[in-house]
């Protein structure tokens, strides 16, 4: 770009003897490039926001003129002008029509019309939705149309016009499941609960009702960033088009398990692709290996073609994990830090720790005064002996240490010992230390905050207090869910975008996004998305406080939308990009999508290089819906592959040009559609062996046989 700008000025120098519109470098290099129409250049493309008037792409431009001004002979030209007021004028410009900007009468000044986005909007440059919208060598462009997008979560407003389709018309909201209110009817299969089916019956309610997180907004804007509509203001999710279905679930893992089944026969009954997001995440509901009965049902889910994203995990500034390889009856002491946070619900600590198969731990604390000195310890807890619960206090002066523990040998589905120490103390001068002890293997250990509603997942830190204490580290910081295996895990970033003098700025792990990897070793998270300062949707109903980023009426009232940051954040991104990916090959199986997704992930200067291996914190980089559509439209499915060989079978898939053929023993017509579904080749297949289709473009296609109507899919590459 440094070589093109200075000729560029040059040759308009020389081009023309009279006045033209004074305008930047900067705005003449961006022309330079809208008019080359070449998609490399896609920061250009991704400044500006291109709209299509009679099938032709057109740059908005700003116009300040005089009075030789015509508004008659510009629209002679096909240059649309929009609102005059007083000297200052709105222009569309079509993409072939720039040149004519060059030699406008009447115009004194030029500029680009940049965008006016909120943050939510700066997500497409980042994830390269952009490209997506623009259909940039896409057959089309993808909205999760035909896609259904299921959320677990607490807090949505049922009223919201961020639910509605961008015309503000057609409800996108197929049916909700509130599994806190008593009333019912419950779900068809399930006895509890409050099911919500369809338009009327959803305003009706209005909102889920008021549980441990009271009348929250939590689901509300998560639903919002990877579905939302944009409420007519823009403030659009990733696959707005798409439809959806709200679960507020109860605190166990049993609830959950029932959510992704009443999700899956929602989903399998309308005939669509089910994804399913879930923002949360805690420490102690299952095994954090992927082994847990959760994590098994997950993976089951994901194999009858559910596909599932994660919030990673948003303690990625605490250090809030510690371990310790063992020898000869070694002990590992760390100081026990205690929340500092506000919740009315906040009782004291929740200590979990897995050990190595094969090797027991104990596991128990000392109480410190703020001189070191020892005032007391629990008993040491061992796994074999430990068999059941624990539940007991220590007095220390004026202070009373509150304790319950529950221990295993050998957990069931990864037969590793286990161990749950939960502690309060009921004055802060006093300083606990747990203490670990085995002869061998290696113990992990995790701090969260309890709170009594049970859902608990804020980390604290583990100290160094005394001479042979160790203080914790922010590594191993996934929990359940997003341990499982078939869940994509995702990390958080600052959002990437370009700044006005075209400098790429953000785009840092965001500081609180959870590490990896799992204790078992194996990578997580799986891939990043922009989770930091995200605006979407905020229910009406909430009785928290939040600062309103902008506001809309509709129906006489007032619906906000506001920033907020986490994983939480970070993971419907990645859903809404995963309903993109189904729209454009609804026969790709979740393990496909998930795949998809983690090799098309782009890495930058920061991420820096990721090897094959991934990385412990960024996964295997940057999200990309606009390479993951692409692949995913030259991707045969598993269940493609499947047919294939149980019939007719074509070869090479993908190929450059010839398609041989097996188990095809007669002449018949052979029919070849595009990914849209529309006929674009017939012909007689009298050589029952081949088919030549290097005429036809590159992309995938459908072929389909007279004779027993199989139809399966073929890339030509």
């Amino acid at each position: 770009m440094k070589y093109v700008i200075p000729f560029l000025v040059c040759f308009l120098g020389g081009q023309f003897t009279f006045a033209q519109p004074k305008m930047t470098a900067s705005v003449k290099a961006d022309l330079h490039d809208l008019m080359s129409g070449d998609s490399a250049h896609h920061a250009v493309f991704s400044r500006y926001h291109l709209h299509t008037i009679n099938n032709a792409l057109c740059v908005a431009v700003l116009a300040k003129v005089n009075s030789d001004f015509s508004v008659a002979d510009l629209q002679s030209n096909g240059i649309y002008v929009g609102t005059v007021i007083k000297d200052i004028v709105s222009l569309k410009v079509p993409l072939n029509k720039i040149n004519q900007l060059y030699d406008l009468k009447g115009v004194s000044h030029l500029d680009l019309a940049n965008k006016v986005m909120p943050l939510v909007d700066r997500i497409d440059y980042d994830t390269r939705l952009d490209s997506v919208k623009m259909a940039i060598d896409l057959p089309q462009t993808y909205t999760g149309k035909g896609v259904y997008i299921g959320f677990l979560d607490w807090g949505y407003d049922y009223t919201h016009p961020n639910y509605y389709d961008t015309l503000m018309e057609n409800y996108r909201v197929v049916a909700a499941w509130d599994q806190f209110k008593t009333s019912g009817p419950a779900p068809q299969g399930f006895n509890y609960g409050t099911e919500y089916i369809g338009f009327d019956a959803l305003q009706t309610a209005g909102s889920d009702t008021a549980n441990i997180y009271s009348y929250g907004y939590h689901g509300g804007h998560v639903a919002g960033i990877a579905a939302g509509g944009g409420a007519g203001i823009g403030i659009k999710g990733v696959a707005y088009e798409s439809e959806m279905l709200f679960a507020t679930f109860l605190i166990d893992a049993a609830a959950v398990l029932d959510a992704y089944e009443w999700m899956y026969q929602k989903a399998h009954s309308a005939g669509k692709r089910l994804v399913i997001n879930q923002s949360w995440g805690l420490y102690y509901m299952g095994n954090l290996d992927g082994t847990s009965l959760l994590s098994q049902a997950i993976d089951n889910y994901s194999e009858l073609g559910v596909v599932f994203t994660s919030s990673a995990g948003n303690n990625g500034n605490t250090n809030f994990h510690i371990e310790k390889t063992f020898e000869m009856n070694e002990s590992l002491y760390s100081g026990v830090g205690f929340s500092t946070t506000s919740s009315p619900h906040y009782w004291g600590q929740s200590i979990s720790a897995w050990g190595t198969e094969g090797a027991p731990f104990s596991i128990g604390f000392q109480v410190y005064n703020s001189g070191q000195q020892l005032l007391g310890e629990s008993d040491l807890f061992h796994s074999v002996s430990t068999t059941t619960y624990v539940d007991t206090l220590m007095v220390i002066g004026s202070d009373t240490v509150y304790y319950n523990l529950t221990m295993e040998n050998e957990n069931p589905f990864n037969n590793r010992p286990s161990a749950r120490l939960r502690v309060k103390r009921t004055t802060s001068s006093h300083n606990l230390v747990l203490r670990i002890q085995a002869n061998e293997g290696t113990v992990h250990a995790w701090n969260v905050a309890e709170l009594s509603t049970g859902v608990g997942n804020m980390g604290t830190a583990f100290t160094s207090f005394g001479p042979n204490s160790v203080a914790g580290n922010s590594l191993y910081g996934i929990g359940e869910p997003a341990c499982t295996e078939s869940v994509i895990a995702v990390a958080s970033h600052q959002i990437g975008s370009l700044n006005i003098n075209g400098a790429f700025t953000g785009g840092h792990l965001s500081n609180f996004s959870s590490s990896g990897p799992l204790y078992n070793g194996q990578l997580k998270p799986d891939i990043s998305a922009p989770g930091a300062n995200i605006t979407s949707s905020i229910s009406s109903f909430t009785d928290a406080s939040i600062s309103a980023l902008q506001s809309v009426e509709f129906n006489g009232k007032t619906y906000s939308f506001a920033r907020l940051s986490g994983t939480s954040m970070s993971s419907p991104v990645v859903a809404g990009i995963a309903a993109l990916v189904l729209e454009a090959n609804p026969y790709l199986s979740a393990a496909q999508v998930k795949s998809i997704l983690l090799n098309t992930a782009y890495t930058d200067v920061r991420t820096g290089e990721i090897g094959p291996d991934g990385d412990i914190k960024w996964g295997w980089g940057k999200v990309d819906a606009y390479n993951a559509i692409k692949k995913a439209l030259n991707t045969v499915s598993i269940d493609e592959k499947k047919l294939i060989h149980q019939e007719i079978i074509a070869y090479p898939n993908p190929t450059s040009g010839t398609v041989y053929f097996k188990n095809v023993t007669s002449t018949q017509m052979v029919y070849i559609y595009d990914v849209k579904g529309q006929l674009i080749l017939n012909t007689l297949l009298e050589d029952t062996n081949h088919l030549d289709i290097r005429a036809l473009p590159k992309g995938t296609y459908l072929i389909k046989f007279s004779s027993n109507n199989q139809t399966f899919r073929i890339v030509k590459d």
